[in-house]
């Protein structure tokens, strides 16, 4: 600043010695000049400091930048991580459900033959024991059958069995006619 001054001041009164001005209104405007250039100076230095400032806030917000970008990457990827870890943990209780699901199937399946087949055996029985039953009651029928069969063709009279056939059947044919028309 101090050169600066020097070289108006010096300036200053060569201009006024050469032309002949007023050194007084020549120091004025000198002075003038000075002052705005200590004040250009100055505001030259303060847009510096904002200069500088602003180029560290710049790196700054480029390093905020690069951190917040390499964290929102960093939590990505743990949220997909995290993701397929829970999508894996699904599907291992999904598969797990399903195996059990299909042995609980397998076991209801089989106790149901063991059932069926238990039914079936206890039908073949119910139904051979039946048959029994019924097969004795048709051989006591047949035989009582048998016996009133045998009884009508016994001769009334005398006790004797007819010798021909054709009298026997003639004598239950009687005896089934006499049957209805009591019935009547």
């Amino acid at each position: 600043m101090a050169l600066e001054k020097q070289l108006l001041d010096s300036l200053g009164l060569e201009i006024a010695k050469k032309k002949y001005y007023n050194a007084a209104k020549v120091d004025s405007a000198i002075e003038g000049l000075i002052g705005r250039m200590r004040a250009l100076a100055e505001e030259n230095g303060r847009l510096r400091e904002r200069i500088n400032e602003l180029s560290r806030s710049k790196e700054e917000i480029g390093d905020a930048l690069i951190s917040a970008r390499t964290i929102s990457q960093q939590m990505i990827s743990d949220a997909r991580a995290e993701g397929e870890r829970i999508i894996s943990e699904a599907s291992e209780k999904a598969d797990a459900l399903m195996a059990e699901s299909e042995e609980r199937r397998l076991a209801l399946l089989g106790e149901g033959e063991r059932q069926r087949q238990e039914l079936v055996e206890r039908a073949q029985a119910l139904y051979d024991r039946m048959r029994e039953g019924g097969l004795a009651a048709l051989r006591q029928l047949d035989g009582e059958w048998q016996g009133f069969l045998c009884s009508l063709g016994e001769d009334e009279d005398d006790g004797t069995a007819p010798d021909d056939i054709s009298e026997k059947v003639g004598r239950i044919a009687e005896g089934l006619l006499s049957i209805g028309s009591d019935e009547d």
